[in-house]
């Protein structure tokens, strides 16, 4: 997957320079940082992990409040995301009730819906995915 990012014109110069310095490339480093994260594909290692998921939470990115959409990432993952979208009526409720159960405030059913149709168009699954 590609993913392009934006940061200040001198933040990227210094980025390239410093990797090339180091005889490696941004795209490693972001990659390796990325792997580390998630812990997928290409990882570092298990400090590298908890120094990656460390900076992650130290730096706020986390969410203050779980919505619908985080909660079946984490519990039943993107194509239980797909089968609320492409049927709402029957899928959402379900899904939405177990949310509530978990959750002491949860977001309403048409804004969990929304979150849904938002993230999958992020990540390139919106609505005219196959």
């Amino acid at each position: 997957m590609k993913i392009t990012i934006e940061v200040p014109e001198q933040n990227g110069r210094e980025l390239f320079e410093k990797c090339y310095q180091d005889g490696t490339t941004p795209a490693e480093v972001l990659g390796g940082f990325v792997a580390d994260l998630v812990d997928g594909i290409g990882t570092r290692g298990s400090d590298e992990r908890r120094l990656a998921s460390e900076y992650y939470y130290r730096c706020g990115y986390y969410a203050e409040k779980e919505t619908l959409t985080s909660w079946v990432l984490g519990n039943y993952g993107t194509e239980a995301l797909e089968e609320i979208a492409d049927n709402p009526e029957e899928a959402l409720p379900g899904y939405y009730d177990n949310y509530c159960e978990y959750n002491a405030d949860p977001e309403s059913m048409t804004d969990a819906l929304t979150g849904i149709v938002d993230y999958l168009e992020q990540i390139g699954k919106g609505a005219g995915r196959e």
